[in-house]
């Protein structure tokens, strides 16, 4: 059985997640900017976190305009619970059904160990 080629299609033509929102941590660039742009791509509303606030803005800014969904940059520090706690109510606030959480913020030994001798 041959499996068809699809490799041509934007991900809105395949997967439509309109109505529903998204989260995404380490969000202002690499991995995370990207899976913000795909997601807002393909219709969601994108809550983009990451300690560089004014790259998750950017980014948010970008999205927004690009694909005309409601994109919101926030603060957020994968190493802190309080952020975390904080994001995770903004996603539940939210009027539209959460999708998923996209994590693509990460945190290496050394900065694990700056963050714990602050």
């Amino acid at each position: 059985m041959r499996i068809a080629d699809h490799s041509h299609k934007t991900l809105t033509d395949l997967y439509s997640l309109h109505g529903r929102s998204a989260v995404v941590t380490g969000g202002a660039q690499g991995i995370g900017a990207q899976t913000a742009r795909r997601l807002a791509e393909a219709g969601a509303n994108v809550v983009i976190g990451d300690v560089n606030i004014d790259g998750a803005r950017h980014v948010a800014a970008e999205l927004t305009e690009l694909f005309g969904v409601s994109c919101r940059a926030i603060q957020l520090d994968v190493t802190d619970s309080v952020s975390l706690a904080a994001a995770a109510n903004l996603a539940v606030d939210q009027p539209e059904k959460l999708a998923l959480p996209a994590l693509a913020g990460a945190v290496d030994d050394q900065s694990a160990r700056r963050r714990q001798l602050v």
